[in-house]
């Protein structure tokens, strides 16, 4: 999961039983794995649809793609890509970099500096 991290949707799940309401029932941990399952399906569907509808994001992706197939470039051509394109999900941006991992040096800032290393 990326924005939020599945223990601290457990965590926040669990102390709902601690409120003065439900103080006085029984943790029931396969019920909150399977809420933990759906909002993460949920948190998912919603980042998705964020993605799909933001037009300025897609053109800002298209940008760096032509750039980096700019032809004659004597040089390593590189992709510094941060933000949503690496939520995971059925989003068009997500699923460029996931299937074409081959094609382009894409990658976010906090690897770049790995990357030139092995250069």
């Amino acid at each position: 999961m990326s924005i939020i991290q599945e223990k601290e949707i457990r965590e926040a799940l669990a102390r709902g039983y601690c409120s003065k309401q439900n103080e006085h029932k029984v943790l029931d941990a396969d019920l909150i794995e399977d809420m933990v399952i759906e909002v993460e399906k949920l948190i998912n569907h919603i980042g998705a649809e964020k993605i799909e509808f933001n037009p300025y994001r897609y053109a800002q992706f298209s940008d760096a793609i032509q750039t980096l197939e700019t032809k004659n470039v004597k040089a390593i051509t590189i992709g510094i890509l941060d933000g949503v394109l690496y939520i995971k999900g059925g989003n068009k941006l997500y699923r460029y970099i996931v299937e074409n991992p081959e094609k382009h040096n894409i990658m976010s800032a906090l690897v770049l500096r790995e990357f030139l290393y092995q250069v």
